[in-house]
């Protein structure tokens, strides 16, 4: 393989390297002399526990401890190298334990992440009591002032008096997202003035969802229990609600439009 790579550039080799996963991307490395010290600069990171499937029962906590050793070994090759990350995602299981995650996220924003997609698989497990929430670092949300993309899935966003700074974000998908309260909520929106495109699917802990927004285009509701939707946003393109409509629910929209509901 090296007889056929050594004369590549190096920013093609990270184009290549960031068309794989991270765990395929350090296996390139290993096959490639050439490769194996560029892999751990490339500008996407991309853990996924059942990439290669979803392990048996019998099996499944001795494949997490193995995702999470690779996890650390990456994270201490990659914390050496001071290239930006354009791109980071994770998709695991969580039964508590944050301190990993939280590095990774740390790390993430302090190379100025563009893309941060964070999905976490609910389900009990043997031995497990309960679901643990992962609590979303408020440091992501006070310092990521490059990131233009935020998509999450089974996190909780605590309360906090501390400012919330997302001066680039665009585009914010929420799944699956518990918030302490409204309030909580609306202190994330208020963070977000560059937003544009809005998805909220099966969000917990609202009640009335005011949505306050001079950039907003697109806005998504899905499946979210809330009685009542105020939406203020004078840029608005497009609105889409699915669920249960209630008696007590109620749409504003200022400016004074028209949108199909599901």
């Amino acid at each position: 393989m090296d007889t056929y790579t050594a004369e590549l550039p190096d920013n093609f080799i990270h184009q290549v390297l960031s068309l794989l996963s991270t765990k395929h991307a350090v296996r390139a490395g290993i096959l490639s002399k050439e490769w194996g010290h560029l892999w751990s600069s490339v500008p996407v990171l991309d853990f996924d526990e059942d990439e290669d499937g979803q392990p048996s029962a019998d099996n499944r906590k001795l494949k997490r401890k193995m995702f999470i050793n690779f996890m650390r070994r990456c994270l201490k090759r990659r914390g050496k190298d001071e290239s930006n990350i354009e791109k980071f995602r994770l998709h695991m299981r969580y039964f508590g334990g944050a301190t990993i995650v939280s590095k990774w996220l740390s790390l993430a924003v302090e190379r100025n992440v563009k893309e941060l997609q964070i999905s976490f698989i609910r389900g009990r497990e043997s031995g497990v009591r309960s679901y643990r929430p992962f609590f979303l670092p408020q440091a992501i949300l006070n310092n990521a002032k490059s990131l233009t993309t935020l998509k999450l899935q089974s996190v909780t966003v605590k309360d906090s008096i501390d400012p919330i700074n997302l001066p680039s974000l665009k585009i914010l998908s929420l799944k699956q997202v518990q918030f302490r309260s409204t309030l909580s909520f609306m202190h994330l929106i208020s963070g977000c003035p560059s937003l544009e495109h809005f998805l909220l699917t099966s969000c917990t802990g609202l009640s009335d969802l005011k949505i306050l927004s001079l950039s907003l285009k697109s806005l998504e509701v899905v499946d979210c229990d809330v009685r009542g939707i105020q939406v203020e946003a004078e840029n608005l393109e497009s609105f889409k609600f699915h669920g249960n409509v209630f008696s007590r629910l109620q749409f504003e929209f200022s400016p004074a439009r028209e949108f199909d509901f599901a």
